[in-house]
């Protein structure tokens, strides 16, 4: 039978995820959670933009009418939406970046799918074609969570 126990701390890595409409301040908030949880385990942030056009460059400059947080971000960004250039950089992460942004998986899944539909041009996709079709994504969703750093999607 189940039974609840005195909590006692654990030290794992935090996996967070963030949702909400465009403009909602997504990218800050993680930015500001990746930013305390790498001062942390004294280390660096990882960013991945998949969505170079998502508006990460603001953050990247100082701006003193920033009341949150006015000098600019000093992170490690991957500009790509690509798959394997993806994983290969999180695979090839050095031990420094304790904290990992993928900013967005959206756009990575998409990547997926044009992906398949590139290979496979005027054909929707089967129910057979689908674990093809996300496995890779799914390769680096799986790494990402079991992977011994923090995490934020």
């Amino acid at each position: 039978m189940a039974r609840f126990e005195k909590a006692q701390p654990v030290k794992k890595p935090a996996k967070i995820g963030l949702y909400g409409k465009q403009g909602t301040g997504k990218t800050a908030t993680g930015l500001l959670f990746a930013e305390g949880l790498a001062a942390i385990r004294n280390g660096r942030v990882a960013y991945i933009d998949t969505d170079p056009g998502s508006g990460t460059a603001p953050y990247l400059i100082a701006n003193k009418a920033r009341t949150y947080h006015p000098e600019a971000f000093d992170i490690d960004i991957l500009r790509t939406r690509s798959l394997s250039d993806v994983m290969e950089a999180l695979v090839s992460l050095p031990a420094t970046n304790t904290c990992i942004v993928l900013d967005t998986t959206t756009a990575l899944y998409e990547s997926a799918r044009e992906a398949w539909e590139a290979k496979n041009p005027g054909k929707d996709p089967s129910i057979k074609d689908w674990g093809p079709l996300k496995r890779p994504y799914k390769r680096i969703i799986k790494w990402l969570m079991d992977s011994n750093r923090d995490v934020i999607l």
